[in-house]
């Protein structure tokens, strides 16, 4: 089970939403790991990470979402960003990981799978 450092999380059927902080760097990387382990024994379809609310993102924390997207597939779940955010949109584009993960605009997005101008857009 998660420790008490643990992320916010929500389940709307077979989907679940994990809301991250506003700043994500090395002290909340270790949540965001735990947090995603546990979602993943719910056996979900698809893990939203809800980065709405960030207007900050390290390498530590992107490490971990990485980590955290590669477990999540291997568990058979869609692993999806919110991330609403210009300059954190922008450090997920220079690093080449909008290529692998789908980043959404919204959480209702995100939740339908529906398609973004972020996801796949001007490549």
């Amino acid at each position: 089970m998660p420790s008490e450092e643990s992320l916010p999380t929500e389940q709307y059927g077979d989907r679940v939403v994990i809301t991250l902080p506003e700043e994500i760097d090395l002290t909340h990387s270790p949540g965001i790991r735990e947090t995603v382990l546990a979602v993943i024994s719910r056996q979900p379809a698809v893990i939203v990470a809800d980065m709405t609310a960030t207007t900050f993102c390290d390498s530590n924390a992107m490490h971990a979402i990485a980590t955290a997207h590669r477990q999540a597939l291997a568990a058979g779940a869609d692993m999806r960003l919110v991330i609403g955010h210009s300059g954190v949109r922008r450090v997920f584009a220079l690093s080449g990981f909008d290529t692998i993960i789908g980043i959404y605009s919204d959480l209702s997005a995100a939740l339908s799978g529906t398609a973004d101008t972020m996801a796949g857009g001007a490549g």
